[in-house]
This record gives structure tokens, sequence and C-alpha cells, in this order.
């Protein structure tokens, strides 16, 4: 059996950090991207659009509160996004009030570990699927 994984990251434990260039924006680490997969939050201002990583192993990109827009479309909360590839996704502007998101970003191991559709990856998923 290939080894398991499990981050954890807290929300209240994790301080806040300005976005350079980019007033009003700010963002805390939730999971160090030194752990392999990465999770962050980011709170935007409104309208304000800020530049994304590329996603090569993919990345979740959840809508906690407020609204981005995308592509013509407008994301509220819960809104979800999942991106993945070697280039640049469309950029996400902020609604009219702002809005936090997580990223989630995967890495090499988490994507051929994958979703197995059994035990705790099945429940996982169901429970993500509820939750939004």
């Amino acid at each position: 059996m290939a080894p398991r994984r499990e981050l954890t990251g807290m929300e209240k434990d994790a301080e806040w950090f300005p976005i350079p260039r980019y007033e009003g924006a700010r963002w805390k680490i939730l999971i160090p991207h030194s752990f392999g997969p990465e999770a962050v939050m980011v709170q935007y201002p409104p309208s304000a659009v800020l530049p994304l990583d590329v996603p090569t192993w993919g990345r979740y990109e959840v809508v906690l509160e407020g609204s981005v827009i995308v592509e013509g479309r407008t994301l509220g909360s819960p809104g979800l996004r999942y991106v993945q590839g070697d280039e640049r996704p469309a950029p996400l502007r902020a609604g009219p009030d702002g809005a936090t998101l997580i990223f989630l970003s995967f890495d090499k191991d988490a994507v051929e570990g994958g979703l197995t559709g059994e035990g705790l990856a099945l429940t996982a998923a169901e429970t993500m699927a509820r939750a939004l």
C-alpha cells in the first residue's frame, strides 16, 4: 500500500500577510508548499485582479465569501473552480464586495494517488460535494 498523507491547517492559527503591489489584498498559508500540497487563503478587495500561478498538478479555487468574476461568469459562495495544466488559467476578479478564497494546490504525489473510490477518499469526495 502506498504511503498516505493527511495534512491539516487551521485558519485561526495562520497569520495574514499583505500582497505587495495589491492594496487591500492579503493571504495566509494554511498548509505550506514545502509539505507537498498547499492550501492558501486569500482576501481580494473589490474589483481586484491578482495573478495566479500555473496549476501544473491541479488546484481547487473555492469562494468562501463574496464573489469572483471569471470569463464573464460570477461565482459566489460556495463557488468552486478546478484548474490544471501548463498555462495560466483565466484570472479571477473580485466582485463588488471583494472575495475570500482558499486555493488548494496539488503536487505530483497527490495527483498520482488520486481518489480511489473507496474508504476515506470516497468519504472525503462525498463530503466536499455535499458542502458545496
